[in-house]
């Protein structure tokens, strides 16, 4: 005989998950035949609940049909099972065929990049918007007072063009920048506070300028971050309070400099973003920040911008593993960032946020052998092309007096780790000091 059991859905609190369950609005008809069922109900964050259950005593009233029937099933046994779906989970966490193919049908291997996928999601291009993007970076134009300027960079050729004058809000070397409506967004400092300040790309004057009540910690720009949402055009924007006792997340339109909403806030003052590492999910709204809970200590921050969850540490424990620069690949739901290697050379380092897992670190190859400094803050000046896989920052070589003799733009691709196009650089700046900050354009 079947039971025809109405069973209310319950989630699970995934982050703190305690035993207790949170009864959502959702019932639905299952048939049971045997007696049991086991039946899978999708979930947010990539993830599934598995419901088991065992029923018996089965009450029918008489004179129905069976699938009209009204049941009563006294639940002896239920079981709920949470794992992670394969999409963006599982799958891209493989990196070879075998492994891609040993995995359930829910996978397959794209040869062309390298790459395991959802069955749900198709091959990511090997081919960029652009073979060789344009960038848009700052470098110090002067000192005593300090100015800075806007440069365009040509990735074919590594040459680089001044843009416009010089700007007196001062700008520390990082990620506080991105490009939006063809204005170069900075996340500067004056004599009044922290300076939300923005450039028109193509002659690089000032459009607009307003101060915004974030605080700095020691230096400019640290423990800010700033970065594009392009799914509702604003800037979202993340410092300490003006009090320094908690951190604070303000949107802004991506049109001018404010005015500044407050979104949300996170954490207290003990964990500092630190070199101004910041990337975000806009599909699912989390902003990652690198923090520092304790000295020589790393870890990422994934804040809900919905307010929804609580704020995640991930990899305050410590470890081989690590990310100083943060980059979101939305093709693979993971942060992956360069990294110096422990026996030498360079790494990529993958995180999975959803997963709280590490991903195998991937050797750069291809590396000229007299390359022997990562720069731009520790790669925190770079940038990422989704569509085209590659991941770009500015390596050189430093000579024997401790000087920079040579600096090169070098792009590495995010999922075999293969070193790319890698012009030598123009000099660029005050003395040739280089690139502050490192944007990809994508046109309009």
């Amino acid at each position: 005989m079947t039971c025809i059991l109405y069973v209310l859905c319950r989630q699970l609190s995934l982050v703190q998950f305690r035993g207790h369950f949170h009864f959502s609005l959702e019932d639905r008809p299952f048939s049971i035949p045997n007696n049991t069922i086991t039946s899978t109900f999708n979930h947010g964050n990539n993830t599934q609940l598995k419901v088991i259950v065992t029923a018996s005593q089965t009450m029918l009233q008489p004179n129905q049909p069976t699938n009209a029937a009204v049941a009563v099933c006294l639940v002896l046994t239920l079981a709920l099972v949470v794992h992670p779906t394969k999409g963006q989970g599982q799958c891209t966490l493989a990196r070879d065929a075998s492994t891609c193919n040993g995995l359930p049908n829910d996978c397959h291997w794209c040869k062309a990049n390298s790459f395991c996928a959802p069955l749900s999601m198709s091959c990511p291009s090997t081919s960029s918007s652009s073979a060789s993007p344009m960038f848009y970076g700052l470098s110090l134009f002067s000192n005593s007072p300090a100015t800075f300027q806007l440069n365009v960079l040509d990735s074919s050729t590594g040459n680089g063009t001044a843009v416009g004058p010089s700007h007196s809000e001062e700008f520390g070397m990082g990620d506080l920048t991105t490009i939006a409506n063809d204005i170069y967004f900075y996340l500067g400092d004056t004599s009044a506070g922290t300076t939300l300040v923005g450039l028109n790309i193509s002659n690089g004057a000032q459009v607009c300028a307003k101060t915004i009540a974030l605080s700095e910690i020691g230096y400019v720009g640290i423990g800010q971050s700033l970065d594009y949402d392009d799914t509702s055009d604003t800037l979202v924007l993340s410092g300490l309070n003006s009090n320094k006792s908690s951190h604070v997340i303000y949107r802004s339109k991506a049109t001018e400099c404010g005015p500044f909403t407050k979104v949300e806030a996170f954490a207290d003052s003990d964990y500092l973003p630190m070199l101004h590492a910041s990337a975000l999910d806009t599909a699912h709204q989390r902003l990652f920040v690198v923090l520092a809970p304790a000295k020589q200590t790393i870890a990422v921050g994934v804040i809900d911008l919905t307010g929804k969850e609580p704020m995640i540490v991930i990899g305050e424990d410590g470890g081989p593993d690590t990310l100083v620069s943060l980059h979101f690949d939305s093709h693979t739901s993971e942060l992956v960032g360069i990294v110096p290697a422990a026996t030498g050379g360079l790494e990529l380092h993958r995180l999975h946020p959803t997963l709280k897992k590490w991903v195998s670190a991937i050797p750069v190859t291809g590396l000229p052998k007299d390359w022997n400094q990562l720069l731009g803050n520790s790669a925190t000046v770079s940038s990422f092309d989704a569509v085209g896989r590659n991941v770009y920052f500015i390596t050189g070589v430093e000579n024997g007096a401790g000087n920079i003799a040579e600096s090169y733009l070098a792009a590495v691709d995010v999922d075999t780790g293969k070193l790319g196009k890698h012009p030598l650089l123009s000099p660029i700046g005050l003395g040739g000091s280089g690139y502050e900050s490192l944007n990809i354009y994508a046109g309009k």
